[in-house]
């Protein structure tokens, strides 16, 4: 079974929540894209829970689904 991972969804910074960890990110297009490769790449994820918060979470949704 793998894991999952919630995010907290703002206007500049996605909090996201690991393994009892929090960690910010950036809300840019570029670096969504680099840390879905490489949570990829170091993890089994089995799922990615996000609120949908006006359109702020849209960069990270599309980068889940292409991956």
């Amino acid at each position: 079974m793998g894991d999952y991972i919630g995010i907290d969804v703002g206007k500049a910074t996605l909090d996201m929540c690991f393994s009892d960890k929090v960690t910010p990110l950036s809300n840019s297009p570029s670096l969504i894209k680099k840390w879905v490769r490489e949570i990829k790449k170091n993890r089994e994820i089995e799922r990615v829970l996000c609120e949908a918060t006006g359109g702020y979470e849209r960069n990270l949704v599309k980068e889940l689904r292409a991956q």
